[in-house]
């Protein structure tokens, strides 16, 4: 066996279909059994249930992660505002709100999944999702009171 042909399908299979893998390495000079026996000695395999649970594991972990940490940090910052004269510190309270808890949250899941490629890749599409879906609300909340009121977005002095 030759360790190029592991090494090539071990590289790509999880971005091209073995068709275009074995295309590519008889391109390059290698004959077809030489490709069939580096398949059977492990290249046929491309993703484990294990792999899919542990992607959404990770993903409905992250996204609680960060919905959680987020109330916590917005509870406190509100429990705290209101003990102080005039909200000296909201501009910086408002900015935690958003920014301490998606860096909780991003470390907190990566330190739980380790190596796991699946389960990274879940973390990261949870954090985005979870970052992702306020804005889509926000943007249709603002499309609907734009077009019920009438009125354009003219800044506070108009």
């Amino acid at each position: 066996m030759d360790p190029e042909v592991i090494r090539c399908i071990a590289e790509n299979r999880e971005r091209y279909t073995r068709e275009a893998i074995d295309a590519h390495l008889l391109n390059a000079g290698h004959n077809q059994a030489e490709i069939n026996v580096a398949w059977s000695h492990g290249g046929e395999e491309r993703r484990t249930p294990s792999d899919d649970h542990a992607f959404r594991r990770a993903f409905l972990t992250s996204v609680a992660a960060m919905y959680g940490i987020t109330f916590l940090v917005y509870a406190v910052s509100f429990y705290v505002a209101m003990d102080e004269p005039g909200y000296e510190g909201i501009a910086f309270i408002i900015s935690a709100i958003f920014l301490v808890p998606m860096l909780l949250a991003a470390m907190i899941s990566f330190a739980l999944v380790g190596r796991n490629r699946s389960a990274r890749r879940g973390v990261a599409g949870g954090l985005l999702t979870a970052l992702v879906i306020p804005f889509v609300f926000l943007v249709i909340v603002a499309g609907l009171c734009t077009a019920l009121t009438g009125a354009p977005f003219s800044g506070l002095g108009a």
